[in-house]
């Protein structure tokens, strides 16, 4: 009877070095991802089949959101002075009014008294890109200094005055609490104050870091706060052929000077286009800039 066994690559080896000495290599093989499977029979016969293994295949990742380029960003790492530079080369660079107002902190700039920070440019080409899309996102990561600014308190605004705007991203509304946020957003469907506005429930605001996002895509409205959805609506469904290009974008207050907000900045960017849920969350995901 003959017996067959299966023996490794090693105890090969050794067989063949017995039988015949060493061999000389050849320079010119090469390697495969391959299994020799080998047999050998009592008298030494030696049968050897190559076994090839299928490649192991990697899972791909699904694609990571498109973020789209902004057309303004502040950073707010310029660590001093009273400049803050837009970073999309845009040429809305901001002041700071007055500066003993507020405070540098690491990646951020404190507003701790009423203070008006704008741009010193009208904001024409904005506008223009804006209109041409008919789409916007407003996204900025902020610490409110409390709960009872109101009126609503300017955190981002591109306005004349405290009546006429194309948009105002705010912290409460006049003569209320202010732990909630107005967003007013001129359209065809609007008034030239951006009303009926967009309006969050009491107590999603808070007086902690927080990653805020407003998006319009012409129909509808919806905000963001940290990641998830908290509002939406469609009364101001519209396009924005009714905005001024004199407007000028502004931080902290209204041009009037009467509708301070206190509080951290540490980004904000505005889009002609509306962020995708998967993209907010996933930015929300990745933590502050």
């Amino acid at each position: 009877m003959t017996h067959y066994r299966e023996i490794t690559l090693c105890a090969l080896i050794v067989l063949l070095l017995a039988a015949c000495g060493p061999a000389t290599p050849d320079p010119t093989a090469t390697a495969d991802a391959s299994v020799v499977r080998i047999t050998a029979t009592l008298d030494s016969e030696i049968a050897i089949t190559d076994t090839p293994v299928p490649e192991a295949t990697a899972t791909p990742e699904p694609d990571a959101p498109r973020a789209p380029d902004p057309l303004v960003l502040y950073d707010f790492e310029e660590g001093g002075g009273a400049s803050i530079t837009d970073r999309t080369g845009g040429g809305l660079d901001m002041i700071v009014a007055t500066l003993d107002t507020v405070t540098w902190v690491e990646g951020g700039l404190r507003i701790d008294l009423p203070t008006l920070i704008a741009s010193i440019n009208t904001a024409g080409d904005l506008t223009a890109a804006l209109q041409a899309s008919g789409q916007i996102s407003i996204e900025a990561w902020i610490e409110p200094a409390n709960t009872t600014q109101s009126g609503p308190a300017r955190i981002v605004t591109l306005s004349g005055d405290r009546n006429n705007r194309n948009l105002t991203l705010g912290q409460g509304v006049h003569n209320s609490d202010g732990d909630f946020f107005e967003v007013r957003l001129r359209t065809s469907a609007t008034d030239d104050n951006g009303r009926p506005s967009l309006l969050s429930e009491s107590g999603t605001l808070s007086a902690t870091l927080m990653y805020v996002v407003y998006t319009f895509d012409g129909v509808s409205a919806r905000l963001y706060v940290d990641g998830e959805e908290i509002v939406s609506g469609s009364e101001m469904a519209g396009d924005f052929s009714n905005w001024n290009a004199d407007y000028r974008l502004a931080l902290g207050d209204e041009f009037t000077q009467d509708r301070a907000w206190l509080g951290t900045y540490y980004h904000v960017a505005l889009y002609n286009e509306a962020l995708s849920p998967d993209l907010i969350n996933s930015r929300f995901e990745a933590g502050s800039p």
